[in-house]
This record gives structure tokens, C-alpha cells and sequence, in this order.
């Protein structure tokens, strides 16, 4: 297991991040590093959410994606400099009604755990590719 990590809420966020922490410290040991222009949400070594621009996003993969969309929940998306959007539905965002709901935010969360424990053990089992290999 890996120690709790220092880190610091963002100075904009209005103490969102701290309650968020609170509601989900009833799943275990969580704790938070900075990550890009938010904060990673990392359960035992392995990322499962992150906080950003006021939003949470959870981990998703084919076990739990059907309940984000079943609620009409949205994959994270950014847009690049060059003005396309990129999509990234390996997150999506928490369900509004979730956020007010304790046990129904750590269930979800727990499953986005769940996801990112499965996607860690996926890339630990592939072989590792020599760097400059090709991928034939």
C-alpha cells in the first residue's frame, strides 16, 4: 500500500475537493496528488478519479461504464491548443445526484477502483516491448 501523499487544494475550489475526499473516506485509505491542472484521486498506488475545474471524474471501463451512461453521464473531454476536442472515455464525470449522496458517490467510486484495478493488471500482464520495436 502506498503512504498518503501530501498535497494541496486548489486555491479556486472553494473547499469542493476536501468534502469530496471526506464523503469517499469511508472506502478506504484515498488520498490526492496534484495531476495536470487538477487532482488525482488514488486508491493503493492505483488512480481512480480525478478532480478537475470544479468537476469529478471516475475511472471506467466495460464493468462499470453502462451505469455513467445509464445516468447521462459525459466521458472527460479537453480541447488542444489547435482547437480539436480530444475525448477521453476512460473517465467520466459523476453523475450530479451522486455528489449529494454519500453512499451512492462510493459506490461509484468503488467500481471506478474496481476499473482502475483491472486496467493496471491488464497493462502489468503485457509483455513489455522493447523502445523502438515495431508493433507488428
Amino acid at each position: 500500500m502506498k503512504p498518503e501523499q501530501p498535497w494541496q487544494r486548489p486555491a479556486t475550489d472553494g473547499g469542493q475537493l476536501e468534502e469530496l475526499l471526506d464523503a469517499l473516506s469511508g472506502i478506504g485509505p484515498i488520498y490526492a496528488k496534484r495531476f495536470f491542472g487538477g487532482t488525482a484521486l488514488m486508491f493503493d498506488g492505483t488512480q481512480f478519479g480525478f478532480y478537475v475545474k470544479g468537476d469529478l471524474y471516475l475511472r471506467v471501463d466495460d464493468g462499470n461504464r453502462a451505469v455513467f451512461e445509464a445516468s447521462g453521464s459525459r466521458p472527460f473531454q479537453y480541447q488542444q491548443s489547435n482547437g480539436k476536442v480530444v475525448v477521453v472515455k476512460a473517465f467520466y464525470a459523476v453523475p450530479e445526484p451522486a455528489l449529494d449522496d454519500r453512499g451512492e458517490l462510493c459506490r461509484l467510486a468503488r467500481g471506478a477502483i474496481d476499473a482502475g484495478l483491472r486496467i493496471d493488471r491488464a497493462k502489468a500482464a503485457k509483455p513489455a516491448r522493447r523502445r523502438g520495436a515495431s508493433k507488428t
